[in-house]
């Protein structure tokens, strides 16, 4: 094999790992993109709940007296 097939092997060797690399980033991206958006909406989800258990001690304490 001359030097110039083992040059031209390597940068053939060396594009597949990038593109490969590049397919994965993506794929990173798509899934941390989603996961941002699952923590949103489970914080707001969380946030509705904790409104609605406020709510609730505070009409409990008013209709009882308890405070």
């Amino acid at each position: 094999m001359s030097d110039q097939d083992f040059r031209e092997r390597v940068l053939s060797a060396l594009e597949r790992l990038e593109q490969k690399f590049e397919r994965l980033e993506e794929k990173f991206d798509k899934r941390f993109e989603s996961i941002e958006t699952r923590l949103g909406l489970l914080e707001q989800s969380v946030s509705w709940i904790r409104g609605k258990l406020e709510g609730n001690l505070e009409e409990g304490s008013l209709i009882y007296g308890i405070r």
